[in-house]
């Protein structure tokens, strides 16, 4: 089915039990930047539980394939949002059950999703983060560097490992606070022979005036700038969220915590062990409710 989003085409696929009547029903958040047309597992995985499933696989501008790399996360969340008034109305969907599903990147645009619309009415975030991107990508480098050590011990010492972080940390401030421009240059050019500089993630910076124009500089500053916490703090529907014990790109234990600072005491962490380590699954329901009861009231609504 197409979407008309501005001068933009989506096309979606919506699937649904094979069971007659009305069914809630899922959006299905891509976490990349691109759109994929494999399906994977959650599709049946989700049919089977008896709810209908949407995900968006392709948009068209000006007779042109997009993607979402220069895309700001409320693009993305608009999307998600027109595809979701596409498929509330259909005969076969329950309008007041439908929920959206957001993995790793795609766990920060759902929330910004079910500000815009009052239409969703649960989320289940797997792999969410709580820390603001920046710091999140500052988490992510040094544990690729870490990662890395493992699998070839001594490849990174303690002090190039903490080089890399700070050389990114000062990208994003300069990105974030349009300064500091040019002690960034000598920085670049001090490191960009070193063997941990590719793992700072902006090799491209080189493709880029310094300081960056205006247009570059917005979508720069779009890419690193969103604090999850000043959506989900707005949210007042029953969210699950699911994150492995040892996620390289996720701050487990800040992530915890900033939930408990936002949501208080009364939400349900749940730590499940298995093979590498322990998870946490945090039901955080409105009012507050055990995980249970959480999917009771999913399904009852």
């Amino acid at each position: 089915m197409l979407v008309a989003v501005g001068n933009a085409e989506i096309t979606g696929t919506l699937f649904t039990p094979i069971e007659k009547g009305r069914h809630p029903a899922i959006i299905i958040m891509r976490p990349g930047y691109t759109f994929v047309k494999r399906e994977g597992e959650l599709v049946p995985f989700f049919l089977r539980q008896g709810l209908a499933v949407f995900t968006l696989t392709e948009k068209i501008q000006d007779g042109k394939s997009q993607n979402y790399n220069s895309s700001t996360f409320e693009e993305r969340a608009k999307d998600i949002v027109q595809g979701l008034n596409a498929i509330k109305n259909k005969p076969e969907i329950d309008s007041k059950r439908i929920g959206l599903f957001g993995s790793s990147l795609s766990s920060w645009v759902a929330p910004i999703a079910a500000d815009i619309s009052p239409d969703v009415s649960f989320m289940i975030l797997q792999v969410i983060s709580a820390q603001p991107v920046a710091e999140n990508i500052l988490y992510e480098i040094e544990n690729d560097l870490r990662e890395q050590n493992i699998l070839s011990p001594g490849t990174f010492s303690e002090k190039g490992i903490d080089s890399a972080v700070d050389v990114r940390r000062k990208l994003n401030y300069s990105i974030l606070n349009n300064k500091n421009w040019e002690i960034l240059k000598n920085e670049i050019e001090i490191s960009k022979d070193k063997s941990w500089f590719p793992y700072t993630r902006f090799r491209w910076i080189s493709n880029v005036l310094i300081p960056p124009d205006e247009k570059t500089l917005k979508e720069l500053q779009a890419s690193i700038s969103y604090n999850p916490i000043s959506t989900l703090e707005k949210i007042k529907i029953p969210v699950l969220t699911i994150n492995a014990g040892f996620d390289n790109g996720i701050g487990l234990s800040n992530t915890k915590e900033r939930l408990k600072q936002l949501y208080g005491i009364d939400h349900l962490f749940t730590i499940s062990p298995n093979r590498s380590g322990n998870g946490v699954k945090v039901s955080i329901t409105i009012p507050f409710q055990t995980e249970m009861h959480a999917v009771e009231n999913i399904n009852s609504r």
